[in-house]
């Protein structure tokens, strides 16, 4: 069997180290300097990090526990929702990343790759993307969707699926009823969003598995890991329906 190319993206930072989170509250990006992360431009609007982007507190018998990376602007007078052709953008778009890394040829010709006037959108991306993350996201095929039809990035049902992670894929240890359980914090389904959807924009003729993990522990995370990969050498989660466990694709070792 062949084996497609493999692209894993981590969307997340580690907690390595027991430490108690502050609750996340939005702030006003031209409030001071000291506020507002050197990194995030100085525009009109307000910066909402969510509490799952700060460090977490690692869970006792556990190594570590992964964050979210995850920092919203709201700028004032702009409209995210609004559909092409868009108004002054002040943030990038599929098309203009594309220019940015050269992945369309038109990109070549607009000065700076500016969001008003990029709309060359990516095309490509033949293989498999599985992208691994903590919690479930109930709106992910939507938010996909949507974000597809408004970026005009084409999408077919059939180029994405949720795989739970969890090794009887019905319910994660210790949770009561079916399924992996949503973010107590709520970021993390914000993050999942982004991450399919940037994934998508980038390579859009990709296969894209989103993994969930039942939790951001590095157990969860490390099973998720071998799930993802599982799916991406051979299409298949290979759980043994007789232990419960991960195995590794058949025919792919020894």
């Amino acid at each position: 069997m062949a084996v497609v190319a493999a692209v894993l993206v981590f969307a997340f930072a580690m907690s390595g180290l027991a430490q108690e989170s502050g609750p996340g509250s939005p702030r006003t990006v031209s409030e001071s300097v000291q506020l507002a992360p050197p990194r995030v431009p100085s525009a009109p609007g307000t910066l909402f990090i969510p509490k799952s982007s700060q460090p977490q507190t690692v869970p006792a018998g556990h190594k570590f526990a992964a964050h979210t990376n995850v920092e919203i602007l709201l700028p004032h007078g702009l409209k995210p929702e609004e559909a092409p052709p868009f108004s002054d953008y002040g943030y990038e778009t599929p098309a203009s990343l594309a220019c940015h890394y050269g992945l369309v040829a038109a990109g070549a010709n607009i000065p700076n790759c500016n969001p008003n006037s990029t709309t060359a959108v990516p095309a490509g991306g033949s293989n498999t993307i599985a992208i691994v993350d903590a919690y479930d996201d109930p709106s992910a095929p939507g938010d996909l969707a949507w974000f597809s039809l408004q970026f005009g990035v084409p999408l077919t049902v059939s180029q994405f699926q949720v795989v739970w992670a969890n090794t009887s894929m019905s319910s994660c240890p210790g949770i009561s009823g079916m399924g992996v359980p949503t973010d107590p914090m709520g970021g993390w389904e914000v993050e999942e969003s982004l991450d399919i959807e940037w994934a998508h924009a980038m390579a859009p003729d990709a296969n894209i598995y989103l993994v969930e993990a039942c939790s951001s522990s590095d157990t969860d995370l490390q099973q998720a890991l071998l799930v993802a990969n599982n799916l991406v050498q051979c299409g298949q989660t290979e759980i043994d329906p007789s232990s419960d466990t991960v195995g590794t694709c058949r025919g792919q070792h020894g």
